[in-house]
């Protein structure tokens, strides 16, 4: 029965394996251009400082609003072909890299990132108007 385990358990690490470097793949290709030297006012990967307070909002809630653009960040990090799993998986990258520990976005997850997303589009519209 053990043995039965170990290949479900191999896969769960790779799975997990591959989340991780989706986000950092993503950081290094989008992210690291602002992120890394505070760029339009980024806040820096890795300053727990200036990261607190947004870490405090939530995994779910920051992912979000985040999504959607914030301060001098436009929607999608600027990459209008940036789906919403994989800036959740450079997000929480970012974040855990910054005194968070959170998990890797799953299926259940970004739906509710989905939904904080939207409602925060809708906001935005509305404020334009």
């Amino acid at each position: 029965m053990r043995n039965k385990s170990i290949p479900i358990f191999a896969g769960l690490m790779f799975a997990s394996t591959l989340t991780l470097a989706d986000g950092l793949k993503t950081y290094n290709s989008l992210c690291i251009a602002c992120h890394s030297n505070g760029n339009l006012g980024a806040p820096l990967t890795g300053d727990k400082y200036k990261w607190g307070p947004r870490l405090a909002e939530g995994q779910i809630r920051l992912i979000g609003r985040a999504y959607a653009g914030v301060g001098q960040m436009p929607p999608k990090g600027g990459n209008p072909n940036l789906s919403i799993a994989d800036f959740a998986d450079a997000a929480t990258y970012i974040a855990n890299h910054s005194g968070a520990n959170w998990p890797e976005p799953n299926s259940e997850m970004l739906e509710k990132i989905k939904e904080v997303y939207q409602r925060r589009m809708q906001a935005l519209t509305l404020i334009e108007k």
